[in-house]
Parts: C-alpha cells; structure tokens; sequence
C-alpha cells in the first residue's frame, strides 16, 4: 500500500504542476489555481510517503509536528468542496459550454474536486503517519523504563554477619 500509495501521490503532483502550466497558456485561470493548490497538497503528501517508504519519517518529524499538517489537509478538503459548489453554480446559472476552454466551468468544478481529494489523503497520511510515530514512541518508552528498573534492581542484598563476644 505503501508504494501504491507513493506513486499514486507522485503522479498527482506531477498532473498538477502539469495542469497548471497547460491551464495558464490556454487562459482558463481558476482551474490553474485549483491545480497548483492540487500540486501542492500532493506534493506535501509524496514528501510523506517517501520519508515513510525510507523509514526517515521520525527523523524528520515527531507526532506533534504531523498534527497542523492534518489540519492543512482538512482545510484543503473544505476549500475544495467550497469550489465545487461555487463553480457548480455558476456553471448552473450561466450554463457555459465546455468549449472553449477558457471559459470552461467544468474544468474547474473538477480540478476543485481534486483539490478536495488531494486534502483528504494529506489529513488522512498525516493522521495514520502521526499515530503510528506515537505508538512507536510509547513503546520506546516503555521499553526503556523496564531497561531502568532492570538497572536499578539490587542483584542480591549484601548480608554482614557480626559476631558478639562477651
């Protein structure tokens, strides 16, 4: 799942900055913002899952930095979902044609939707990768406060016998 998953993130951040360079030269400006913000996203999601995949990712960041990530994500999330509804609306009211591409609604209303997926899998990589760096660092933990009390335990107690003489 996890190269699945790298190389699935890997190619959204490349169809991302891909669709922006393509949306700026053909003039449709909303979707090429709702594809850069889509490039991002995925590519804060592909550094993830590489330092997972590498096993560096708790060299990198501990559980409490992974946490405002999520919350990127989540916002990422609703502003995607905002922008599918405002451009649902407006292709709706206005009923623009998909052609020509500069005017185009629906190239936005699905590039909007991408942006919401792409905060999706950010909140949900950050959330499992934060878990799993706390869970490892509970065990760490716990394994070495049993290496301490294995220390500090008396081998055996030292006896002295005196002799009393009269």
């Amino acid at each position: 799942m996890t190269i699945l998953g790298l190389i699935l993130s890997v190619i959204y951040t490349l169809a991302g900055a891909s669709a922006f360079v393509a949306l700026l030269i053909l003039g449709n400006y909303p979707s090429a913002v709702w594809a850069v913000a889509t490039g991002i996203i995925s590519a804060i999601t592909t550094h993830l899952r590489w330092l997972k995949f590498r096993n560096h990712l708790d060299e990198w960041y501990s559980a409490r930095e992974l946490s405002p990530l999520s919350l990127v994500g989540f916002i990422c999330f609703t502003l995607g979902v905002m922008g599918v509804v405002y451009h649902t609306a407006i292709e709706i009211m206005l009923k623009k044609p998909i052609l020509p591409i500069d005017q185009s609604e629906i190239i936005a209303i699905i590039w909007a939707f991408l942006t919401a997926k792409s905060g999706i899998l950010l909140m949900y990589t950050a959330r499992s990768y934060s878990s799993s760096i706390d869970t490892e660092e509970r065990s760490d933990l716990v394994s070495s406060q049993v290496e301490n009390q294995q220390e500090e335990e008396p081998a055996e107690p030292i006896v002295t016998v005196a002799s009393v003489t009269d």
